[in-house]
């Protein structure tokens, strides 16, 4: 190889490593934005499940007449239900938070950990279905049909991990709990509202 022919071979090698850097640079500032985007993703969905927390509670207190008996009943078997699911899911992303965002191992890991995921889909299931006893108005029980049809039509565990935990980074995976903890919120303030409408229609009856 004489002097020219290798000088132009040595600056095709820096153009390409030039290149390859710029690609790497790029990838990592794009990846970087979008794990950031997954953490305002689950800010904003924990801010809207803060707010139908509070108008749970709020609503909770109002089933003091002797007519609403059996609705305070069912209206606390409800919140009950989702204090439970929402400890569960605080728990995940407790245990989450404590590794790195753009992890794409722990999610999955976590959900193989002592049944933990099967037992978190079980949950789920439980919490919907209830929901769906409780609830007698026709267009609320379709939006809890809808947010639980990841649950419970036909999709199996291992599909459902698949989808939502496997090779997923921790960010993502933090967003996605909280979407379901924030569904779950949304559905109990939905119940809570038809449970009140039918006491408010009882107790104005009598």
């Amino acid at each position: 190889m004489d002097r020219r022919t290798g000088i132009i071979v040595i600056i095709s090698i820096g153009l390409v490593l030039i290149w390859l850097l710029a690609t790497a640079i790029f990838a990592w500032r794009t990846s970087a934005e979008i794990l950031d985007d997954f953490h305002r993703v689950n800010s904003v969905l924990d801010s809207a499940r803060v707010s139908n927390d509070r108008i749970s509670a709020s609503t909770l207190v109002q089933f003091e007449d002797p007519a609403c008996r059996e609705l305070a009943g069912e209206a606390d078997s409800l919140h009950r239900a989702y204090q439970s699911l929402s400890q569960t899911l605080q728990a995940w992303k407790d245990d989450l938070g404590m590794l790195a965002a753009d992890n794409t191992t722990a999610s999955d890991s976590l959900f193989d950990a002592d049944t933990r995921g099967v037992r978190l889909h079980a949950t789920l299931v439980a919490y919907y279905d209830l929901a769906g006893s409780i609830c007698t108005n026709d267009s609320m029980d379709q939006r809890i049909t809808d947010l639980a049809r990841p649950f419970v039509e036909g999709e199996s565990v291992d599909t459902w991990r698949s989808h939502d935990f496997f090779h997923m980074p921790v960010a993502a995976n933090m967003a996605i709990l909280s979407k379901y903890r924030s569904d779950a919120a949304t559905v109990e303030a939905m119940v809570m509202n038809d449970l009140l409408t039918r006491c408010t229609a009882r107790a104005g009856g009598r």
